[in-house]
């Protein structure tokens, strides 16, 4: 009987807010995800290159307590940090392709027909799904995609 009672007198007021902060890490995930490889690939740099937070803190402008708050991994990066990063580590931490997209006018392949007094490239006629060949049609600009 002692020991509930030691414990009951022991235990916080508070509500725990373990399963918030376990939610809120399932929600944000992906980010999470992407933030400790960053961290990770920043501390293997330091690493290497023999230096300190402090230092690289000095080298990017900001306190040497932000840069631990990125070195754990739970930082939401923005690019702007991202790019302060680079520039004073002199490498690239984040890579960004240019994605080519199919033209609009490949987009209209496959389409039966394109009426003459539209611009080919911007709109397509495309045959409605009624269930009969009855030749309804609606216009799609492509432009507006």
């Amino acid at each position: 009987m002692k020991s509930i009672e030691f414990l009951e007198s022991k235990a916080s007021s508070t509500p725990s807010k373990l399963r918030e902060r376990a939610e809120w890490r399932r929600a944000n995930r992906e980010w999470l995800r992407k933030s400790q490889q960053i961290a990770l690939n920043i501390m293997t740099y330091m690493d290497q290159q023999e230096l300190t937070q402090r230092e690289l803190a000095r080298r990017m402008g900001v306190t040497p307590q932000y840069v631990n708050k990125i070195l754990r991994g739970s930082e939401n990066l923005s690019l702007d940090t991202i790019c302060k990063l680079e520039k004073a580590m002199g490498v690239e931490l984040v890579r960004t392709d240019i994605i080519t997209f199919k033209s609009k006018i490949q987009v209209l392949t496959g389409f039966k027909s394109i009426p003459s007094r539209i611009d080919k490239p911007y709109m397509a006629r495309i045959p409605m799904n009624s269930g009969s060949d009855n030749g309804e049609c609606r216009i799609i600009n492509l432009t507006a995609c």
